[in-house]
């Protein structure tokens, strides 16, 4: 796995990835316009895989909006006969709740929290009152210059971690499929999307941060 193929790899993967704007500007950002030229079920399947998350309201929505009139019984019914389903509108929103209720919730990640701690002293933006060291060489190289100084990590060294995020990513997909990689690739893109987003959103527009302190998808994935 060579540095353009992963660069491919990451380009295909990153469609998925909405662009986030910043905090403090008021456009308002979508983080599922990666997913707009997907059929509408489809896009909520794989949606709904990645983010692990309900794409649709909870079923107390739909039971108040079919007491209000607001949703036609009537249209319902036909529709679930139709689908090979027997029972009625209500029955079917009570076996909704129980599904949704009975679903675990996502266990945070502590490798998503290592994440954040980073790229939130990375990317403050001139905000915090001591700005990271090492930020014009980059998110990965100035990670790698202080990892060893970070406790969570344990004993480490710098000469234990990679040059560089292309070279760290060749160590870690050497030998997989390439339907794998994708499915890897996706996966930690989508842990984070608010911040991957970003990372996108600032790596195409804001021209005068990267230059300040560049990042890219890569550098997020390779640390």
């Amino acid at each position: 796995m060579n540095h353009s193929e992963i660069e491919r790899l990451i380009e295909k993967a990153s469609k998925y990835v909405g662009d986030t704007w910043p905090l403090y500007s008021f456009v308002t950002s979508n983080p599922l316009s990666g997913y707009e030229e997907r059929h509408f079920f489809q896009a909520v399947k794989k949606a709904e895989s990645l983010l692990e998350a309900d794409m649709f309201p909870k079923a107390s929505v739909y039971r108040k909006a079919l007491e209000r009139g607001e949703i036609d019984h009537f249209e319902i019914q036909k529709l679930l006969k139709k689908k090979g389903y027997a029972h009625t509108p209500e029955v079917s929103l009570e076996l909704m709740a129980t599904r949704t209720a009975n679903k675990t919730g996502h266990k945070e990640c502590a490798l998503d929290q290592y994440m954040v701690k980073w790229l939130s002293s990375f990317l403050d933006e001139g905000l915090a009152e001591w700005q990271m060291p090492f930020k014009t060489e980059g998110f990965y190289m100035a990670w790698r210059y202080l990892a060893p100084y970070d406790d969570s990590l344990g004993k480490i060294g710098m000469n234990m971690i990679p040059k560089t995020s292309e070279e760290a990513l060749e160590i870690l997909l050497k030998g997989q499929s390439e339907e794998t990689i994708l499915m890897v690739l996706d996966q930690h893109l989508a842990a984070l999307p608010g911040w991957t987003g970003y990372i996108k959103h600032r790596s195409e527009k804001l021209h005068a941060w990267q230059r300040e302190a560049p990042i890219d998808l890569k550098d997020y994935l390779g640390r």
